[in-house]
């Protein structure tokens, strides 16, 4: 009776499995199609499998296609006119070149973490292994893109800390926080990073992050639900936000402008029940204000990686960080020296150090130099910061 059970449920498998081979082409055809994002495709596929959607929209049947993926008539039009000149089967065959992985949900492979989030992907694209995140804890890192020099060592330093002690980072492969936190990741041999996009997983964005997309995707993965070939597009981003927040166990916002995406970031987990933790930030700052704000409402502060483990479940030993540790004593100059204190933690102008430290324009204006020559201080335009990864001693 039990083989008689397993055999029943080994031919289930298979079945479920020849159809998913012979749904991909169609699913991929769909979704080259313009403006067919994940909504309209759930739709379609709501009422039909994905042969039958592209057999109708290929018949040239207009009516059926707009009534079923709610679209005006225009679009389905077009769709039906691109439909003829798509060969479903060379679109899957350069994903299989690509080596990127497709799963539809519902599929035996598709992510374990995405199955029973609230809002699934219809489909998800991915390059690299997905198996770690079965076992691995996972944090979110995200911020803005014009992030302030002490929010980047903060998300590197972080992100860093987290990877090393077994826990991956999740982030979304943009400029600013996103790059810092993968970097930190990237930077010592620990648990995977995870990446995920806002467009197609062969379309690098931005071009400057080519060489950390290519070492994201070798040691961890990066994921998206927009086919390949599609630039980015405003509107992907808050989507793929959502996606960030159910791969985390936790989320983590460094650094967000008063109105910056990274607060979708939030809001998605705080619709998952996820802890939401925020970095304290000067109230100068404007890179701080979202995160000021998500404190002020409630969000809980991280001032060390101790409050991430503690709300992972995870013990904690009783140093907060590798940051105190790692931290250069030196003695400087006196006036090198009041001027890192004039300096603080949050960005200056010469003119308001001039102001703080009674030192003429020229002398700030030469130490400052200097500073940044021995990596004690960042210039950022016409601003500078203080680096926490060198810190000085009188």
């Amino acid at each position: 009776m039990l083989r008689e059970e397993t055999r029943n449920e080994e031919a289930g498998s298979e079945e479920a499995r020849d159809m998913a081979d012979i749904e991909l082409p169609y699913i991929m055809a769909l979704l080259a199609l313009p403006g067919m994002g994940p909504s309209r495709l759930g739709k379609l596929l709501e009422h039909h499998t994905a042969e039958i959607a592209w057999g109708q929209i290929t018949s040239g049947d207009i009516h059926t296609v707009a009534k079923t993926a709610l679209v005006q008539e225009k679009v389905s039009s077009r769709w039906c006119h691109l439909s003829a000149q798509m060969q479903p089967e060379e679109l899957l065959r350069e994903y299989q070149e690509q080596k990127v992985q497709i799963a539809r949900l519902g599929y035996s492979t598709y992510p374990n973490r995405l199955k029973g989030d609230i809002e699934p992907p219809e489909v998800i694209f991915w390059k690299g292994d997905t198996d770690f995140l079965d076992v691995n804890a996972t944090v979110a890192i995200v911020g803005t893109r014009t992030c302030t020099n002490y929010g980047y060592e903060v998300a590197y330093e972080t992100a860093r800390d987290l990877a090393e002690a077994g826990i991956s980072v999740v982030s979304g492969l943009a400029l600013g926080i996103d790059a810092a936190a993968h970097k930190g990741a990237l930077s010592v041999d620990g648990a995977p990073p995870v990446a995920v996009v806002g467009c197609g997983i062969d379309i690098v964005y931005p071009k400057s992050n080519r060489k950390l997309w290519e070492e994201v995707a070798e040691r961890g993965v990066i994921l998206s639900e927009t086919p390949l070939g599609i630039h980015p597009e405003r509107w992907r981003f808050p989507s793929r936000n959502r996606i960030i927040a159910a791969l985390a166990d936790v989320v983590l916002i460094v650094e967000s402008l008063e109105r910056g995406g990274a607060l979708f970031t939030a809001e998605e987990a705080a619709q998952r029940s996820l802890p939401v933790f925020a970095v304290p930030g000067p109230i100068r700052s404007p890179a701080s204000q979202g995160t000021n704000r998500l404190l002020a409402e409630g969000c809980m502060p991280m001032c060390d990686i101790n409050d991430l483990l503690v709300a992972l479940g995870i013990p904690i030993s009783g140093s907060g960080g590798r940051t105190g540790e790692e931290a250069v004593s030196r003695v400087l100059h006196p006036e090198k020296q009041a001027l890192l204190d004039a300096l603080g933690w949050q960005p200056a102008g010469l003119d308001q150090l001039t102001s703080r430290t009674g030192l003429s324009l020229s002398n700030v204006a030469y130490h400052i130099e200097e500073l940044q020559a021995e990596d004690l201080v960042v210039r950022r335009g016409l601003w500078y910061e203080r680096k926490a990864n060198k810190t000085s001693s009188s």
